[in-house]
C-alpha cells in the first residue's frame, strides 16, 4: 500500500500525513524521555525540512521569533538580578524563624508566585528550590510539602504577564506573525490572576491532603542539612591566636560551628582551650547563605578555593565563577567516590567546598570523603563546567550562588533595570522584546550581569527547543492539518457550538498535550489549531490564544507537563505518577476558573 493511498485512508493528503506522522514521533520521543527534548524538537524541525513540508530557507527563523529573543533577554537580566543577592534578601526575610511553619509555606509560595511573573516561572523556581529545602529541613517539613506549592506557585505566577512563561510569550508569537502584533505584557494579568488565585488556595489547601503519605513520610533523600567545610587560617585573620571557645562565639552567631581541626590528611576534634595558629585550618558547620559572612568576619580562605592544577588547561575559578548546590542522585555514577578519587579539580576545573549530610559526619578530609546518594555538594566553578560535570556523573543542580556578600548598590541597579524594563514595555514607549533588549544590555554594561557570565546565564536547551518547535508549528498549518483539527472539534458541538464550549475544549486539548508532551509543545500544536477554529466561525483569535495559555500551563497530572514540576521530582521524594492525586482536581479548577475568566476578559466577537 503506497504512502498516498494510506493517506487518503485516513482523509489526509500527504504531507498533511507526514507532518502527523513528525508529530507523533516527537510525541512518543517527548514521552520516552530518553533524549533531551531539545534534540527532539530539532530533529523533528530537520525531518519537516527533509520531508518538504517546511522549506529549507526558512528553517532557522524561528531563533530569530520575538518569544524565543526575548527568553535570552528575560534570563540575562534574571541572572543578574539573582546574582544583586535581592532574591536570597528577600526570601530569608519571608521564611524566617517567625509564625507557623503553614504561614512560611504561603509566603514563600506567593513570593515564588510574584518572582515568577518577572523572571519566567522556571527561573524562580530554580532559585527558591534550595531555600525551600533549607525551612523544609529547619522547620521538621517533608520537602514535599513545601516543593509543591512553589512548584505550582511559580507555575501560576507565571500566568500573568508575558514574560512569565515561555509558553505566553511562544502564544504571543504565534498572534504576531498572523496578526502583525502579540499581546502586550499584562494582556494575561487579568485571566491568570483569576486562575492562580483560586488554583494557588487549593494547593495550599489540599496538597498535605493529597500528597501521598509514602512522599511525605520518605522524602529526605536531598533535606539539606549543615554543610561541613574547611577554612584555612591566614596572617590576617583574627582566629589566629584565638581559642577554639572564641571562635565558637563568633560564628555562633550566624549558626556555624567549630568541629575540628584538620592538619594534612588528618582531622582531629579540638579541646575548646586550644589555640588556633596561623595555617590551621578549621572544619566548619555552616548554612551555604551565611557562609560567606562568617569567612568575612574572620579573614578565612576556603582551603578548597583554589586553582586548577597547572596541567590542565581547564579555566579556574574568577571573579565570575558561582557556588553551585548539587543533589546525588540514587544511581549516581559519583556515589561511592570522592573528589580525590575523579580529580574533580584537574578535570574540571571545579572545587568541592563542603558536602551536607543528613545524620551523621564523615571523618576524613573534604577531598577524601566518599560522596554517597543523598549527598547535597555545595561546589565552586563555570557554570558550564559545573553543568558539565553534574549531567556526566549524576548530579542534579538545585541553585547557583555567588560567593560574595550582597551589595545594595547592586540590588537596587538590578532592580531597577528590571522595574524600568517591565514600565517602558507596559506603558507601550518600546515593544516589548526592544525595552528587554536595552534592558539586558543594561544589565551587561554596569556589571549588574557580567558578560562573561552572559552563556552560563541562558538555558540553551529552551531557546533550542522554542526555536525548533515555531517552523513545526508553521507546518502544522501550511499544510492544513490545523484545518483537520478544527473542523473535529468543530463537530464535537454541533452547527453552532456556544463560546465555553470552543474555549473548554481548546483549553482540554493543551492540558492533555502539555501532560505527555511539555508545554512548549502544546503551545506549537494548538496555537494553529486557535487560529484555524477562528478562521471558521469568523471570529478573532484571542479568546482561543488565552485558552491556549492557560492550557498549556496546566501540566499538573505528569512531571513532565512543566519543566517546575521535572526539577522538584527528586528532591520532593514523588514518583512520576504522584502528581495526579492533586493534579486531577487542579486541572478541574483551572477548567472551572478559566472558561468565564476568558469569555469576560476576552468576549468571542466577529473578526475585523
Amino acid at each position: 500500500m503506497s504512502l498516498a493511498s494510506v493517506a487518503t485512508a485516513a482523509g489526509l493528503t500527504v504531507d498533511q500525513f507526514l507532518t502527523l506522522m513528525v508529530i507523533v514521533a516527537t510525541m512518543i520521543a517527548f514521552v520516552w524521555n530518553r533524549i533531551r527534548h531539545d534534540i527532539v524538537a530539532f530533529a523533528a524541525l530537520l525531518a519537516c525540512v527533509l520531508l518538504g513540508l517546511t522549506p529549507a530557507d526558512t528553517a532557522f527563523k524561528g531563533f530569530g521569533n520575538h518569544a524565543v529573543v526575548m527568553v535570552v533577554f528575560v534570563l540575562i537580566l534574571s541572572h543578574g538580578f539573582q546574582r544583586s543577592g535581592a532574591i536570597d534578601a528577600v526570601s530569608h526575610w519571608l521564611v524566617a524563624e517567625r509564625g507557623s511553619a503553614f504561614r512560611g509555606v504561603v509566603l514563600f509560595t506567593l513570593f515564588g508566585a510574584v518572582l515568577a511573573a518577572f523572571i519566567t516561572n522556571i527561573g524562580a523556581l530554580a532559585l527558591l528550590m534550595p531555600l525551600g529545602l533549607q525551612f523544609a529541613q529547619r522547620n521538621g517539613l517533608p520537602p514535599a510539602l513545601v516543593l509543591v506549592p512553589l512548584s505550582y506557585g511559580t507555575i501560576f505566577g507565571g500566568m500573568v504577564t508575558l514574560i512569565g512563561s515561555p509558553a505566553n510569550l511562544l502564544v504571543s508569537g504565534f498572534r504576531e506573525d498572523e496578526l502583525q502584533a502579540g499581546f502586550a505584557m499584562f494582556d494575561f494579568l487579568a485571566v491568570g490572576a483569576a486562575v492562580g488565585a483560586v488554583a494557588l488556595l487549593l494547593v495550599l489547601a489540599l496538597s498535605r491532603l493529597l500528597i501521598p503519605r509514602r512522599a511525605v513520610r520518605n522524602a529526605q533523600a536531598f533535606e539539606i542539612s549543615a554543610y561541613q567545610t574547611e577554612a584555612r587560617v591566614g596572617p590576617s585573620s583574627s582566629a589566629a591566636g584565638a581559642t577554639v571557645r572564641q571562635i565558637e562565639a563568633i560564628v555562633g552567631e550566624s549558626g556555624a560551628r567549630v568541629i575540628g581541626l584538620a592538619h594534612g590528611n588528618a582531622r582531629t576534634v579540638p579541646p575548646h582551650r586550644q589555640i588556633v595558629r596561623v595555617g590551621d585550618i578549621l572544619v566548619i558547620e555552616a548554612n551555604p547563605t551565611t557562609l560567606p559572612g562568617v569567612l568575612a568576619r574572620l579573614d578565612l580562605t576556603l582551603e578548597e578555593e583554589v586553582a586548577p592544577e597547572p596541567a590542565d588547561p581547564a579555566p579556574g575559578p574568577g571573579a565570575d565563577t558561582v557556588l553551585t548546590e548539587l543533589a546525588v542522585l540514587p544511581g549516581a555514577r559519583l556515589a561511592g567516590r570522592s573528589a580525590r578519587e575523579i580529580r574533580l579539580r584537574s578535570r574540571f576545573g571545579i572545587n568541592l567546598l563542603a558536602v551536607s549530610r543528613a545524620g551523621r559526619r564523615d571523618p576524613r578530609r573534604l577531598r577524601d570523603m566518599t560522596i554517597t546518594e543523598g549527598d547535597v555538594l555545595l561546589v565552586q566553578g563555570g557554570d558550564e563546567d559545573i553543568a558539565d560535570f553534574a549531567r556526566d556523573y549524576g548530579c542534579a543542580p538545585l541553585a547557583a550562588r555567588p560567593l560574595r556578600l550582597p551589595k545594595v548598590r547592586r540590588m537596587v541597579l538590578a532592580l531597577a533595570i528590571l522595574v524600568g524594563a517591565v514600565a517602558v514595555s507596559a506603558t507601550g514607549v518600546l515593544p516589548t522584546a526592544v525595552a528587554y533588549g536595552c534592558a539586558a544590555l543594561l544589565a551587561i554594561l554596569t556589571g549588574v550581569t557580567p558578560a562573561r557570565s552572559v552563556p552560563g546565564a541562558v538555558d540553551w536547551t529552551v531557546v533550542v527547543l522554542l526555536g525548533a518547535l515555531i517552523p513545526v508549528a508553521n507546518a502544522v498549518e501550511a499544510t492544513g492539518l490545523a484545518e483537520v483539527a478544527a473542523k473535529g472539534a468543530l463537530s464535537l458541538g454541533g452547527a453552532a457550538p456556544e463560546g465555553a464550549f470552543l474555549i473548554g475544549v481548546v483549553i482540554v486539548a493543551s492540558m492533555v498535550l502539555t501532560n505527555v508532551l511539555n508545554n512548549a509543545a502544546a503551545v506549537a500544536i494548538m496555537a494553529p489549531v486557535a487560529f484555524s477554529i477562528a478562521r471558521s466561525l469568523e471570529i478573532g483569535p484571542d479568546p482561543l490564544l488565552m485558552a491556549v495559555a492557560i492550557g498549556a500551563q496546566a501540566g499538573f497530572l505528569t512531571p513532565i507537563g512543566h519543566q517546575s514540576n521535572t526539577l522538584i521530582l527528586s528532591s520532593s521524594g514523588l514518583r512520576f505518577w504522584d502528581f495526579w492525586q492533586l493534579g486531577l482536581p487542579l486541572q478541574a479548577a483551572v477548567l472551572a476558573v478559566a472558561v468565564p475568566a476568558i469569555l469576560f476578559v476576552w468576549p468571542i466577537s466577529q473578526a475585523g
